[in-house]
């Protein structure tokens, strides 16, 4: 990642969708704006495309390549990866970060069957990680053979395609937390995409999601430089081959030339070759920098042509990085033009609309530690993890709901309907939702109130809710488990004893809780006696509720294979219950974190079992 001249690193974030093997013709369009979306008179009217993505600059090679590894690190693991370059042989060392592609089809008639091509390009660079599945071929080639440079999808929107995928199977959707960046990408309005592959993943899956996501490698970009005139004063030069727009300067050093107070600047627009920009400074109350700094931003992105809702995901991302990063965080957006440059993007139809979002962000660009990064034979290291700087992180509010009207148009739909990220669901959305007679998922809806439940479980065709938090309607749950085309596996974190006791009997359930956590001892009990469970708990990590005995003593009656392989914490006596069951798997006992009873007994020494030791003897083996 550094420059041609110096050990200064660049992370990118290009947007872009790819077309299908073959290079399609370059699609015609009109002169774009220096800064504005693309716009195709002989596009398909009513089709957008709009992306966004940060490129980062490091002050050093280090720090460059460590922020990379953590970033693909923080990626859910269903994604698709090649393997991890080592960053240090390569002649290139640019990356591209949280690359998001959304998809608008207002358009009559609806998107084609046969899908949509997209191609994207890195040129002199690679792809690294995607989502969703890519076509066979591309991006991946044999083990020996270099990897390409592009990246190809063939896009269903709105509706998986037809005749994909091995029968009954859903749709695979990334699970993660409702406070990760990609739960906030999700939190958009637009087609869901759909598309088949699986690179050797033992067959072909249909995968779906809110939007096309890829990072990779690239050449870095040119740069805006700061730097220290000889009185000391802070200003910038524009290096780049053309015109910044919109830039921000964010001050957390707390230098004592200037005092200890962040401080904020911004200039509108840098020409090109314009040098000694002096930024003109201002002191923002801690109680109006969210609404000078993130709310200010996403309401100047819906300007570039992004929908107010994706600037607000863009911003709920990236606030922290942007507004509380510790020292001097510079920030602009790129012409359009640049980057259809540096990543070029091929479509297939033509979209009406093509708007393109790039931001390049230079983390830690006080001049003093670039200067250091420079120092002959110096050898850059990775900052430690620092908490963020400034006024307390004050989150852009993200919401996606459905109206009634939304609701009642969907419902008409002959399709099934793939609904993510939504914050909640009100009981008249879920009413308005009932007569669609396809599969409805919710990726990302987590949490229902009992009127919302009842209204899901008279949906005429059926509901899957694969990030449900707490599952306690035994209506729903039937509903849940009523489906003709396979075996049903359920998510949810808890459960209650009714539930339990209807899944286990259902024979549409899989035998599969891959994700419960919480066990009260009637669910134990069920679970227990239930034959066509797997006996697999890796979602226990902790018995640490005052029932906690009980539940194991109900678990250890348990005729058949019992494991918890991520167990942590655990008392003495709830330990000592669950291990007279001897075939138990659980982790080495000095791995286990011993605490005190939940329920407030005294707690005893745990004296292991001599036949126990026997068995995590031939376990240590």
């Amino acid at each position: 990642m550094p420059s041609r001249t110096a050990h200064v690193a660049l992370l990118l974030a290009a947007l872009s969708g790819a077309a299908g093997a073959a290079e399609p013709a370059s699609p015609p369009r009109t002169t774009a704006p220096a800064d504005g979306p693309i716009r195709a008179p002989a596009g398909v009217k009513g089709y957008a495309v709009h992306e966004w993505g940060v490129f980062t600059i490091h002050p050093d090679l280090e720090m460059a390549n460590a922020a990379l590894a953590a970033e693909w690190a923080d990626c859910p693991r269903e994604l698709y990866r090649t393997e991890p370059p080592n960053l240090r042989n390569l002649p290139w060392r640019g990356g591209v970060k949280k690359p998001i592609v959304y998809f608008h089809w207002d358009a009559d008639p609806p998107p084609p069957e046969q899908g949509l091509t997209m191609k994207v390009r890195f040129p002199d660079g690679r792809p690294v990680i995607w989502w969703p599945a890519s076509e066979e071929g591309a991006g991946i080639k044999p083990p020996g053979q270099e990897v390409t440079d592009s990246l190809s999808w063939r896009l269903f929107l709105g509706r998986r395609p037809d005749g994909r995928g091995p029968f009954g199977a859903q749709p695979r959707t990334p699970a993660v937390a409702a406070d990760h960046w990609y739960a906030k990408a999700r939190m958009v309005k637009a087609e869901p995409v759909f598309s088949y592959g699986g690179h050797g993943r033992g067959g072909t899956f249909i995968d779906a999601e809110q939007f096309v996501y890829y990072d990779g490698l690239m050449k870095p970009l040119a740069f805006l430089k700061a730097r220290r005139t000889a009185t000391g004063d802070l200003v910038l030069d524009n290096t780049a081959p053309y015109a910044l727009h919109d830039l921000w300067c964010v001050d957390h050093t707390g230098d004592p030339r200037t005092g200890k107070a962040p401080r904020l600047a911004r200039v509108p627009l840098v020409p090109v070759g314009t040098k000694e920009i002096v930024p003109e400074w201002r002191a923002v109350p801690d109680a109006d920098w969210a609404k000078a700094t993130a709310e200010q931003l996403a309401a100047d992105l819906e300007q570039t042509g992004l929908h107010a809702d994706e600037a607000k995901s863009l911003v709920a991302i990236w606030q922290p990085g942007f507004f509380h990063a510790p020292g001097l965080t510079l920030f602009y957006r790129l012409p359009q033009r640049e980057y259809d440059r540096v990543t070029t993007i091929a479509l297939d139809p033509v979209p009406e609309t093509l708007v393109r979002v790039g931001i390049v962000l230079h983390a830690h660009a006080e001049p003093e530690r670039v200067a250091g990064a420079k120092e002959p034979g110096k050898e850059a290291r990775p900052a430690e993890p620092v908490e963020p700087a400034g006024p307390a992180i004050r989150p852009l509010r993200l919401e996606k709901r459905l109206t009634v009207a939304e609701a009642e148009k969907l419902s008409k739909a002959d399709r099934d309907l793939c609904l993510f990220g939504l914050s909640g669901v009100s009981a008249d959305v879920a009413a308005a939702l009932q007569s669609h007679r396809r599969t409805l998922r919710a990726p990302g809806l987590m949490r229902l109130d009992a009127d919302v439940a009842a209204a899901l479980a008279r949906h005429a065709g059926p509901v899957d809710l694969p990030d449900l938090r707490r599952l306690d309607s035994t209506a729903l749950a039937r509903k849940l488990l009523d489906r003709e085309d396979g075996f049903a596996t359920l998510y949810m974190d808890e459960i209650t004893p009714e539930v339990a006791t209807l899944i286990v009997a259902s024979d549409r359930w899989s035998g599969n809780l891959p994700r419960l956590t919480v066990l009260a001892p009637e669910v134990a009990a069920a679970l227990a006696a239930a034959k066509k469970w797997d006996g697999q708990l890796p979602g226990v990590t902790a018995f640490d509720r005052p029932d906690s005995v009980a539940a194991a003593t109900a678990l250890a009656k348990r005729q058949g294979p019992l494991a918890l392989p991520n167990l942590k914490k655990i008392s003495p006596k709830t330990l000592a219950a669950l291990i007279t069951k001897e075939d138990v798997q659980i982790p080495l006992v000095e791995t286990l974190e011993l605490i005190q009873e939940p329920d407030g007994s005294e707690t005893d020494d745990f004296v292991i079992p001599k036949g126990f030791q026997e068995r995590q003897k031939r376990q240590r083996r």
